[in-house]
């Protein structure tokens, strides 16, 4: 899949990420689960995907439950512990909402992964050439940073043993400054690499490594037929929905074709270039 265009990629990116962010329905948040972490598990293999796989079940577990603590609305009372009933339709919300919100992580994660800082300049390089700079120097930013606590709070292990209470504050504290300095001085030793090129004198040129090719095109229409389909169907499955007072559901399964679809897209192309590879080996 990284071998299309970032073009195509980001199209197919941002229009699951927006019908996942829309996809309130607990068949269409499933869905979009399951096509995330498929694509996930493609594209970081399956080691990585459990140990992440376990953070986002965690977090679905706190969300449903969250949610059946405080929210009473419903008519199926499960129980009611101190007085508080927990209604069926509280739990299935909150759990709908738990997945739907792990699987916009998840394809956050494969967009990361496929298309990366060096698809956005690509993509937008020369239509908003500071914003896709911006864009792309936070991409590159977070995963530094995170590597620097690390080797920070690895250092400091290595060091103390057994710290509690205001001392484990204070090291805190001082791991905070010394990544914010870190990163102050990063962005101005950047800053002035960048002014010492002459970027923002003059129009630039921009270099494209990747040209746009014939059956691209192609791609891009059906992709953009595909996610029209997959919209409507997921007007209808919402339409169909209710939550609340009591869940109610209509609609057919073939009406939910489309959008599973597009969530299964990278499974499909990751088979397809296993398969024609098989047959021409």
């Amino acid at each position: 899949m990284r071998d299309f265009h970032p073009l195509v990629l980001f199209l197919y990116f941002a229009a699951v990420i927006a019908l996942s962010m829309c996809a309130l329905h607990p068949v269409y948040a499933a869905l979009s689960f399951a096509g995330a972490l498929t694509a996930y598990i493609c594209f970081k293999g399956l080691r990585a995907s459990l140990r992440l796989c376990a953070w986002l079940l965690l977090f679905v577990l706190v969300m449903t439950a969250f949610n059946a603590g405080f929210n009473h609305a419903g008519l199926t009372v499960l129980a009611k512990p101190g007085g508080n009933p927990i209604t069926l339709e509280a739990l299935v919300f909150g759990l709908t909402s738990g997945v739907l919100l792990a699987s916009v992580i998840l394809w956050f994660s494969c967009y990361q992964e496929v298309v990366g800082a060096a698809g956005i300049r690509i993509v937008f390089g020369r239509i908003l050439p500071g914003t896709s700079l911006i864009v792309s120097m936070v991409f590159a930013f977070i995963p530094r940073l995170s590597n620097r606590a690390t080797a920070l709070q690895d250092a400091h292990t290595a060091l103390a043993t057994g710290e509690k209470g205001i001392v484990r504050l204070r090291w805190l504290s001082t791991m905070t400054s010394a990544l914010m300095g870190w990163s102050m001085e990063s962005g101005l030793v950047t800053a002035a690499s960048m002014k010492a090129r002459g970027y923002g004198m003059r129009k630039r040129s921009s270099y494209r490594p990747l040209r746009w090719r014939r059956y691209e095109s192609l791609l891009f229409a059906a992709l953009l037929l595909l996610v029209m389909a997959a919209a409507v169907s997921l007007v209808l499955g919402l339409r169909g929905y209710l939550f609340y007072p009591y869940i109610s559901a209509s609609g057919s399964v073939w009406q939910q074709l489309p959008y599973a679809l597009i969530m299964v897209l990278p499974l499909l192309i990751q088979g397809g270039d296993k398969l024609r590879w098989m047959l021409s080996s």
